[in-house]
């Protein structure tokens, strides 16, 4: 039986979580909003999924005991018009990083002390990188990683191009980079 917790009014200050453990639906962490939170009561487990509120990039984590760890990563193909483009570049950048990112020393750590495999799928709607391990923790560790690391993400012109094809300014009309900060 799956049970999702429940959503409720968090504007209490003195209840700002610190951590996305802490998070409660509806709440926003670093531009991070704990979309949906489920207790799974056939695999006495937990299922927990953060949306960026920019790019609609999702990471999604199971915590089973007893089993190994899971996390998802998940880009969703959001039209032109209204994503420009980030989630495919988030998409990329978590896999393989920026030019001014550390994300892919943080996936090959990751990679290393899990399973070894990222298992890929894409559909019309989204691409999800799946990964698992047998270390406590450490798909909760990643995923706040991805998440704090993604929250001022800057990436080069030349990975934009590369990515996108064509370049878009930040809203200060700066072209040297691009700049997508966090809320």
């Amino acid at each position: 039986m799956i049970h999702q917790q429940g959503a409720g009014n968090h504007s209490d200050r003195s209840e700002d979580p610190q951590t996305f453990d802490e998070l409660k639906p509806g709440q926003t962490l670093r531009g991070w909003k704990l979309a949906n939170d489920w207790r799974i009561d056939d695999i006495r487990g937990r299922k927990r999924v953060l949306e960026h509120e920019k790019t609609g990039m999702q990471i999604q984590r199971f915590d089973m005991p007893f089993v190994q760890e899971h996390m998802s990563i998940i880009v969703k193909n959001l039209s032109p018009t209204n994503s420009k483009g980030l989630c495919h570049i988030g998409e990329h950048v978590v896999c393989s990083g920026g030019a001014n990112t550390q994300l892919k020393n943080l996936w090959e750590v990751f990679m290393n002390s899990s399973s070894g495999s990222v298992f890929a799928c894409t559909t019309s709607d989204y691409t999800r990188y799946n990964v698992a391990s047998e270390h406590p923790n450490q798909a909760r560790i990643m995923q706040q990683q991805l998440a704090d690391a993604c929250f001022n993400l800057r990436l080069n012109p030349d990975d934009i191009v590369r990515e996108r094809g064509y370049l878009q300014p930040d809203s200060s009309g700066e072209t040297e980079r691009i700049v997508f900060e966090g809320t």
